[in-house]
């Protein structure tokens, strides 16, 4: 794409900006005294909503980046994304609670249930645990979180039981988890003083039971391939369909490595559909507006000659630097981006020690054969 082009294009998107600062109120129906639309403070293309609840979030982007599609996909995108979250945030303010109303938020299976059993108001538990986070482009971030009580002997020196300490309602056991745009995850549960439930997110349906480490293992050993509820029985576990697919032995633990996906699958709570239904009632309301403003954007970013994106052709001897913009010779701003969880805990997890190391017996050590 030639400079001229390049030029073209950002001239498109100022005038979309300008347009938005300018209109995008009126035609959106904000409410002046709780909403409006501001100009990013580092992104010269990135319009936002500044409501009177949580954090401001992108309603448009434009992104110059010369290996990006041209035209107004990417930007239509993100501004149906700010308009959904929009009209959530119109009902958080109109129910005044800590977090959204729990009928908006999403939780684990497991988390539900543990929930259930001690008998807390789900919007107690989303209050205690559940955070604003920045909102990017295309993600959010998170926020992570656990018990203000110590942690249970069996995760003392796990990476879980380093997160920012919360207040927790009565009756929840240790927690340890991390919340998102939407919803609030456990990562760490303590069923008692002798059995923890420990899973990293980015393991999947994999997670392990930790026991103390006075079972014999030729007795551990033997439960290989059995249903977790035939060897361990909780109210809370059984429930679940969990099978042990392995056992090791640490120094300071037992650990039986299972396997299910069910405890970890995304789940909302009961009886809270009339704030559902209002979300819908706002995206409702806000049709016309969306349907203005799509227009706008097709007719500032859509690229002469062309319909909807264009590929961005690129030479293949050409090399471009992620954080330098060869356009204007200066470093891209930040796009707001953040790392997902997967990755931000696979990185914590290479570089903590447990301090618990696992027991390895050799061939030679008649230890083995016990």
């Amino acid at each position: 794409m030639s400079e001229a082009m390049t030029r073209a294009y950002a001239a498109s998107a100022e005038a979309l900006t300008q347009n938005l600062l300018a209109y995008g109120g009126e035609l959106l129906g904000l409410d002046p005294q709780t909403e409006s639309l501001v100009l990013h403070t580092t992104e010269p293309h990135r319009v936002e909503l500044v409501t009177s609840m949580g954090v401001p979030f992108p309603l448009t982007t434009v992104s110059l980046k010369q290996w990006r599609r041209r035209g107004p996909g990417s930007t239509t995108e993100v501004m149906i994304r700010g308009l959904g979250h929009l009209a959530r945030t119109r009902v958080w303010r109109r129910r005044g609670t800590i977090a959204p109303p729990y009928g908006l938020l999403h939780t684990s299976a497991l988390a539900k249930a543990v929930v259930e059993r001690a008998r807390v108001a789900p919007q107690d538990f989303f209050d205690a645990t559940w955070t604003d986070v920045g909102i990017g482009e295309k993600y959010s971030d998170s926020a992570d979180w656990m018990s203000a009580a110590p942690p249970p002997g069996l995760l003392a020196r796990a990476a879980v039981a380093t997160h920012p300490a919360i207040d927790l309602p009565a009756n929840l056991p240790w927690l340890s988890g991390y919340s998102t745009l939407d919803a609030v995850f456990i990562d760490a549960l303590s069923l008692d003083e002798r059995i923890v439930v420990h899973h990293r997110p980015q393991d999947g349906d994999r997670f392990e039971i930790r026991l103390q480490p006075d079972l014999p293992m030729v007795l551990a050993a033997a439960v290989t391939g059995r249903p977790l509820r035939s060897v361990i029985s909780h109210p809370v576990l059984d429930r679940f369909d969990i099978t042990i697919t392995g056992v090791t032995s640490h120094q300071r633990s037992i650990r039986l490595l299972v396997r299910g996906m069910e405890p970890w699958n995304r789940h909302q709570f009961a009886g809270a559909s009339d704030a559902r239904r209002e979300v819908n009632q706002e995206i409702r309301a806000l049709k016309t507006g969306r349907r203005q403003l799509e227009q706008l954007i097709a007719r500032h970013l859509t690229i002469p000659g062309h319909k909807g994106d264009i590929e961005v052709p690129i030479d293949d001897d050409v090399i471009f630097d992620d954080d330098w913009d060869e356009f204007a010779d200066r470093p891209w701003p930040e796009r707001g981006e953040f790392e997902g969880i997967y990755t931000k805990r696979r990185a914590r997890d290479a570089h903590h020690d447990e301090g618990d190391p696992a027991i390895v017996f050799g061939e030679d050590d008649p230890r083995s054969y016990k």
